[in-house]
């Protein structure tokens, strides 16, 4: 939803947040050089373009220890449902002192999704990416102003979360328990 439909929605509808995004580490790069960073998109958001310091590769990881403080406007949906409030990452690779410039891959979340769950770490596989690199990240969401209105918070997708190789063997054995008591 843009700026300019947020100012159609009446007050009861709109919920404030405040939103922190610490981004920790990529881990699992195959690459050896160059210098990475992350760009943010926050919509809804007071600030909404950010972005990390370059860091440089180090054992196949990149730390970057950045946090994202912003405050949002989620809309409750008419049937009483946070709207979605997209947070997009894009890393990049800055290579020959910034004249070559890669997409290593992005990540879009739906912050609505982290709405009372407290500071939740995850590390999220990258997505449009020809690596398996994962993002570490923290994603904590508090309501600012409580105020009257209820709202359902959407279910958090758990497509893009990953777990290491132990949630991979468990969710195999967990469908192969499933497929043999059918």
């Amino acid at each position: 939803m843009d700026s300019l439909s947020l100012l159609l929605v009446p007050k009861n509808r709109k919920v404030e947040f405040e939103v922190e995004v610490f981004i920790q580490e990529l881990a699992n790069v195959p690459l050896v050089t160059g210098l990475y960073y992350v760009k943010l998109k926050l919509k809804n958001g007071e600030k909404s373009n950010s972005m990390t310091s370059r860091a440089p590769i180090k054992d196949h990881s990149i730390f970057w220890n950045y946090k994202l403080e912003n405050f949002v406007q989620i809309v409750i949906g008419k049937d009483g449902v946070l709207m979605p409030c997209e947070l997009n990452l894009k890393i990049k690779q800055e290579l020959n002192g910034g004249k070559e410039i890669n997409n290593i891959g992005k990540l879009s979340l739906n912050l609505s999704e982290y709405v009372g769950l407290n500071a939740m770490t995850r590390r999220y596989l990258l997505q449009d990416s020809k690596i398996n690199s994962t993002l570490k990240l923290t994603i904590n969401m508090k309501q600012t102003i409580v105020n009257s209105s209820s709202y359902k918070v959407p279910p958090l997708k758990k497509t893009q979360i990953f777990g290491g190789i132990a949630g991979v063997i468990s969710e195999q054995s967990e469908r192969q328990d499933d497929e043999r008591s059918r």
